[in-house]
C-alpha cells in the first residue's frame, strides 16, 4: 500500500515515474508487444498522426515503459508494424518474421482502439482512410482580461514551448480560457487545436462526469453501495463500498500506483499484463487494505472499477449506451466532438487511464465545471455537484475530491486533474480561469525536472488575480 498525502507527492509519481522504470527494468517482452500495438493503433487512427510519429517514442506512451534509448520499434528485433486499414475501422500488428506478436483493432462505432486476445486475419487492406470526427467548433477568442500582464503570459508560454526550456521540447499544447473564451494558447510544431491528445489519468474526470449524469436522472445516488455480487456473501466488508468512496478513492481495496514491473498493479490493468485482459474482474478481486471510506488510495484501478460500475448502470455488457450517453447528454450540448475513449478486450470501459481528446475540447469540460455544470444556460451536471465534487474526499486527504485534484499546482481555490506525460487540466473559478496544458515527458534522459511542469503552470494560474469576493 503506497500511501500518497498530497497532490505534490503525487504529481512527483505522475511526472516522474520514468526513474522508477530504469530502476526496475523493461516490461515482459509479449506485455510490452500488447501495449506497442494497442498504443499505436490508438496513435494511427484515433489521434490521426503518422506512423513515424508514433514509433519516435516522443509521443507514445509504450515509449514511457521502455529505458532503451533507441526507439525499440522498427529498429530492434527486426519487428515491424503491419497496418490495414478500411472504411469501417482499421488493424494494427505487430509482428516478428511472420509471428505476430500482438494486435490491436480500431473500433468504428467511437470506442478507439482494443487489443485483441487472440490472433485474427484481418480483413484485406483497402488502402481506405477510415471516416474523421468533424472538428470542434473553435471557442470565441478574446483578450486577456484587466489585471493580466499579455506580456508576461506570453513569456510563460515561449518559456514552456521552447526546445531548451525546461521542458526541453516536450510541451505539446496549451489553451488559456478566462470568460469561456480562449485568451492565449500555443502548440508545439506539428501539433494544432485539429490534434487529440492522449491525457492520461485526466480521463478519470469522465467517471464525475458520468456519475453526475446518472445523479441528475436520478439513477445513481453517491451514497448507495455498489452491491457487487462478489461482495455480497456475509462478512465480507467490500460490501459497504459505496460509489461516493471510489469517486473519492476511499474505498480501502488493495493498491499500490505502481506501473514498473509484471506483478505491479498498474502494470497488469494497464502495460500489457493479465489485469488488463478483463479490468474490471481484476479489480472486483481486490482485497480490502482498510476499511470503507477511512483511508484515501490514489488508484487507478478504482477508478477504472468505477467507470465499469458506471457503465453497467447505463446498460451493461457494450459499449454502445456509454457512447451513446456521452455524446448526447454532454459532449453534443457543449459542442465537443474531438474526444474518444476507449475500452479492455472485455468490453469494460478504462476511464482511470484512458482518454485522447482536444485540447479545447477539454477546455469546454474545464469551463463546464467552472460554470457549476451549465452550458449556455443548460443544466448539463446537477445542482450542488460541482460543489460535492471538490469536497475534500477525507480531512487527512485535502488535495482530493470526487475523481478531481484539489489545490492544482498548490493554489488554493483551483482544481481539475493531472495525466501521466505531465498533462493538466486546471480549473480556477476564483480567477475566471481554465487552463490545459498537456505535455509529453515520456523521456528517459533527466533534462525535464521533476517540478518543471507544475511550476511552469502555477506561474500562468497566479498571473490571473482572484476576483473580490462580493
Amino acid at each position: 500500500m503506497r500511501r500518497l498525502a498530497s497532490l505534490s507527492s503525487l504529481g512527483l509519481l505522475l511526472t516522474a515515474g520514468h526513474a522508477s522504470a530504469l530502476e526496475l527494468g523493461k516490461m515482459a517482452p509479449a506485455d510490452l508487444a500488447r501495449l506497442k500495438a494497442r498504443t499505436v493503433c490508438s496513435c494511427v487512427f484515433v489521434q490521426r498522426m503518422s506512423l513515424e510519429q508514433c514509433a519516435d517514442g516522443r509521443s507514445a506512451i509504450w515509449r514511457y515503459a521502455s529505458p532503451d534509448p533507441a526507439p525499440p520499434l522498427l529498429t530492434s528485433n527486426k519487428q515491424r508494424l503491419d497496418i490495414t486499414r478500411t472504411v469501417d475501422g482499421g488493424w494494427v500488428q505487430l509482428l516478428e518474421g511472420e509471428r505476430v506478436l500482438a494486435q490491436s483493432r480500431y473500433l468504428a462505432d467511437g470506442g478507439g482502439c482494443v487489443t485483441q486476445t487472440t490472433v485474427q486475419a484481418p480483413p484485406p487492406s483497402t488502402n481506405a482512410t477510415p471516416a474523421e470526427s468533424p472538428d470542434s467548433d473553435p471557442l470565441p477568442r478574446a483578450t486577456v482580461p484587466a489585471g493580466v500582464d499579455t506580456k508576461q503570459l506570453d513569456a510563460i508560454l515561449t518559456e514552456g514551448f521552447s526546445a531548451t526550456g525546461p521542458l526541453q521540447g516536450f510541451a505539446r499544447a496549451a489553451v488559456v480560457v478566462s470568460g469561456g473564451r480562449v485568451v492565449a494558447d500555443r502548440y508545439a510544431p506539428g501539433y494544432s487545436a485539429h490534434n487529440l491528445f492522449y491525457v492520461g489519468s485526466i480521463a478519470k474526470t469522465q467517471n464525475n462526469l458520468l456519475a453526475g449524469l446518472l445523479v441528475r436522472e436520478g439513477k445513481l445516488q453517491v451514497k448507495e453501495a455498489v452491491n457487487l455480487p462478489e461482495w455480497r456473501k456475509s462478512g465480507d466488508a467490500r460490501g459497504k463500498i459505496t460509489y461516493d468512496d471510489l469517486l473519492k478513492m476511499v474505498s480501502g481495496l488493495s493498491w499500490d500506483e505502481q506501473f514498473w514491473a509484471p506483478g505491479d498493479n498498474g502494470y497488469e490493468l494497464f502495460f500489457g499484463g493479465a489485469g488488463s485482459m478483463d479490468e474490471q474482474r481484476y479489480m472486483t478481486a481486490r482485497t480490502l487494505e482498510a476499511q470503507p471510506g477511512t483511508h484515501f488510495e490514489y488508484s487507478t484501478g478504482a477508478a477504472t472499477l468505477l467507470g465499469g460500475l458506471l457503465q453497467a448502470k447505463i446498460g451493461a455488457g457494450t459499449r454502445a449506451p456509454l457512447l451513446k450517453t456521452l455524446h448526447e447528454q454532454l459532449l453534443e450540448p457543449i459542442g465537443a466532438r474531438q474526444f474518444v475513449t476507449e475500452f479492455d478486450p472485455a468490453g469494460n470501459f478504462t476511464p482511470g487511464h484512458t482518454l485522447f481528446i482536444g485540447a479545447e475540447d477539454l477546455a469546454r469540460i474545464g469551463f463546464l465545471f467552472a460554470n457549476d455544470g451549465v452550458w449556455n444556460g443548460q443544466r448539463i451536471l446537477p445542482e450542488g455537484w460541482v460543489a460535492y465534487s471538490t469536497q475534500p474526499a477525507l480531512a487527512s486527504a485535502p488535495d482530493y475530491g470526487a475523481q478531481l485534484m484539489l489545490n492544482m499546482a498548490g493554489v488554493s481555490g483551483c482544481f481539475g486533474h493531472q495525466g501521466v506525460g505531465s498533462s493538466f487540466l486546471v480549473v480556477c473559478p476564483q480567477r475566471d480561469l481554465v487552463l490545459v496544458w498537456l505535455n509529453s515527458v515520456f523521456n528517459f534522459t533527466g533534462a525535464v525536472a521533476f517540478d518543471a511542469p507544475v511550476t511552469l503552470l502555477r506561474r500562468v494560474i497566479t498571473s490571473f488575480p482572484e476576483r473580490a469576493t462580493p
